[in-house]
């Protein structure tokens, strides 16, 4: 079995592909932040609350589109 391992002062950093297109459950974690501002950048990806769906997921900015999904 192999394990990968990275540094604390050196994570590896997620490709815009390899970032989730949704993210449900933030409202009670540290994104949280994002209802202030309306939404965030996470692992380089910029997200904004989807309120046209009732769980109010963070969805991933489409950069190649030019719009939220």
């Amino acid at each position: 079995m192999s394990y990968t391992s990275f540094s604390l002062t050196d994570p590896p950093s997620l490709r815009p592909n390899d970032a989730p297109e949704r993210i449900y459950g933030w409202l009670d974690s540290q994104l949280s932040i994002a209802r202030h501002y309306g939404g965030i950048t996470y692992n380089g990806c910029e997200y904004v609350i989807d309120y046209n769906d009732p769980q109010e997921p963070l969805v991933r900015k489409d950069p190649k589109k030019g719009k939220s999904k």
